[in-house]
């Protein structure tokens, strides 16, 4: 498994016109134990940068930095390495909110394809509800603290991870364990944030936008200039139906009880 010990977030700065100017701003060190790291980079005035980072058999943080004339390197804070526990909210009985209790649990390692997040929001779906209630049992193998869906930052990962790297903010759909401190999610179900969304918006978008592509697009096939009927339209799932379909050029006519939808991503009919 590929974890950080340690986070150095390095500031180099170059002399450009007798004034210091960040030339690698903010810049993220992942480092396993013993592993060395040179970096070469070049400053506005044409210089360049040696740096050599390591993280020692102790697994305290230690750095070294060789810079030519003109170039200066700064550490800007350090992040300690992850806990031995998290802290997840657990069911204690079926009923109400009041059910709802914090507890102290292991810290998950994840397995082949899978990466561990630092969760930063969840999002709460009907199945959450029917679970608190009573009514509903996660999938055999899920975890039971509740929660499908999460958003985070990704701060280990199992053997065999590609697509996601360290420190990557991403939201991600999951069969159970989502209100947690820390959640081990498939990589092949993780998604990039776009910059524009916050991760507590990030944590609403994964089972809704997972089921409608693969319901509506993968099985149904659904293409520009096709008409498609959306019953509950004013749903979680039938707002982000309506927006997918009309965003690939479909026609859409929906359902919604008494309910109205106003907005420019509205259904045709």
């Amino acid at each position: 498994m590929q974890v950080l010990l340690d986070i150095r977030e390095l500031l180099i700065e170059a002399e450009i016109d007798g004034q210091w100017r960040p030339i690698v701003n903010r810049l993220n060190l992942s480092l396993a134990e013993g592993e060395v790291v040179g970096l070469i980079g070049e400053s506005g005035a044409g210089k360049s940068t040696l740096l050599k980072i390591m993280a020692g058999e102790d697994e305290d943080f230690t750095g070294e930095a060789w810079a030519a004339e003109g170039v200066r390197v700064g550490y800007l804070e350090q992040e300690p390495k992850l806990d031995e526990s998290k802290t997840v909210i657990e069911i204690v009985k079926p009923g109400g909110c009041d059910v709802l209790s914090l507890a102290t649990g292991p810290l998950p390692t994840p397995g082949p394809g899978e990466v561990l997040i630092k969760v930063a929001a969840a999002g709460v779906n009907r199945p959450d509800v029917m679970q608190r209630q009573g009514k509903y049992n996660p999938p055999s193998g899920a975890s039971p603290v509740p929660g499908l869906e999460v958003a985070g930052t990704v701060v280990a990962l199992g053997p065999d991870c590609t697509k996601v790297g360290l420190q990557d903010n991403v939201c991600a759909l999951v069969s159970g364990g989502g209100y947690s401190e820390y959640c081990v999610a498939p990589e092949m179900q993780c998604l990039p944030i776009p910059s524009p969304v916050s991760l507590i918006q990030a944590a609403g978008i994964p089972e809704t936008y997972f089921t409608v592509w693969a319901n509506v697009f993968q099985k149904g096939g659904l293409k520009s200039g096709e008409t498609v009927l959306i019953h509950g339209g004013s749903s979680g799932i039938g707002t982000t139906a309506i927006q997918l379909a009309k965003c690939f050029g479909a026609t859409v006519v929906t359902t919604a009880g008494s309910c109205l939808l106003y907005t420019s991503d509205a259904a045709d009919e």
